[in-house]
């Protein structure tokens, strides 16, 4: 498991924070809009293990589907390249608005390397842009704990 200890103090209450920490395997990069004892505001996380993961691509595929059900309702693979050795996920569940859709993304890369931002679709224009995913502290933690499992 990693070091939450590390990884909250890094996202220290208050404005945006972008931080790396490094864990026992693992290097997290955080781009947090704002954050304060209950939750915060989550644009882009990403985890890159520092030695070959045990878990297969498929494996891997199967627990992003499976583990993260919490962020809006899990996720589903919707573009696989074996060649790149790139699978994009897309949360099941999106967020619909009047005239915008707000959703997660994740990109796998090599299976050493996850990243995960949260976006939001303008229907209007076809314009996307990364959009703060508000998480309880809970949530966060859960989220890290089972990254790592993922990339384990």
């Amino acid at each position: 498991m990693p070091d939450l200890r590390d990884i909250l103090e890094a996202v220290q209450a208050g404005s945006e924070v972008e931080t790396s920490v490094e864990t026992r395997g693992f290097m997290w990069s955080f781009r947090i809009d704002r954050a304060d004892e209950l939750g915060l505001l989550l644009s882009c996380l990403t985890v890159q293990a520092k030695s070959k993961p045990a878990n297969s691509i498929s494996r891997q595929t199967e627990l992003l589907s499976q583990n993260l059900s919490y962020l809006n309702e899990g996720f589903k693979l919707v573009e696989p390249d074996a060649v790149e050795q790139m699978w994009l996920f897309r949360s099941v569940a999106q967020q619909q608005g009047r005239d915008r859709t707000r959703y997660f993304e994740i990109v796998l890369s090599a299976g050493s390397r996850l990243s995960l931002s949260h976006y939001e679709f303008d229907r209007v224009s076809g314009q996307r842009r990364i959009f703060p995913a508000n998480l309880s502290m809970e949530m966060f933690r859960r989220l890290i704990e089972d990254l790592e499992v993922i990339l384990g």
